[in-house]
């Protein structure tokens, strides 16, 4: 019994480029009809893959390079530059040895390198600033709060401050005794609440008193 032969025509091709989906549509479905542009594409995205290819997009990148780069940026696009000057032949187009070929490699990730330093460390930096927590040695309002109303009572209990103070908003939060029990519903950053129990109220005054 003669068995027909697969078409692989599952593979989806994945439109990273116009000029992949035409090298897919060549490879698993031959006989698909291709068009002129369909050619063109792929022989733009061969040849951006060549030697010459790889050299000249990486010359277009560091002229994106700002004058006032870092210092370490610089040499690592000074470093890059040194590298095709030793591959003239690969840069008219010409073939590539395999030293051509890993030093294309190690431009490449001299790159890479760049992109680090320039994009993703100063945002990372910047990011960092407004990373989640209290910064050490802040002191939340509720903290605050009792820290004043103490000040002026000195003697006061937890039940009398926790009174004094859910009368007003100096503590950032709203006070609450109900079936829940007591607590505090404190405001943070986004519009989010953080509960804060009796207990740990009657703890922060405590901890206040001590200070005293």
């Amino acid at each position: 019994m003669n068995k027909k032969k697969a078409k692989y025509r599952a593979y989806q091709a994945i439109p990273m480029t116009n000029g992949i989906v035409a090298w897919t549509k060549h490879h698993w479905a031959p006989d698909t009809e291709h068009t002129n542009d369909d050619v063109e594409k792929f022989v733009e995205v061969a040849n951006s893959l060549s030697p010459q290819g790889r050299i000249l997009q990486i010359q277009e990148r560091l002229k994106t390079l700002d004058e006032e780069a870092s210092p370490h940026i610089k040499t690592h696009a000074d470093a890059i530059r040194r590298i095709h000057s030793c591959m003239p032949i690969a840069l008219a187009g010409g073939g590539a040895t395999l030293k051509d070929l890993k030093a294309l490699e190690e431009a490449e990730g001299l790159w890479r390198d760049i992109v680090v330093l320039r994009d993703v460390i100063p945002k990372a930096l910047h990011g960092a600033k407004f990373k989640p927590g209290r910064p050490t040695g802040a002191v939340s309002k509720l903290r605050k709060a009792i820290r004043s109303y103490l000040t002026k009572y000195p003697n006061a209990k937890s039940a009398d401050i926790w009174k004094g103070l859910s009368t007003t908003h100096a503590a950032g939060g709203t006070f609450f005794d109900n079936g829940l029990g007591k607590y505090i519903e404190l405001d943070i950053s986004g519009g989010r609440v953080h509960n804060t129990s009796y207990r740990r109220f009657q703890n922060i005054v405590s901890e206040e008193k001590k200070k005293k």
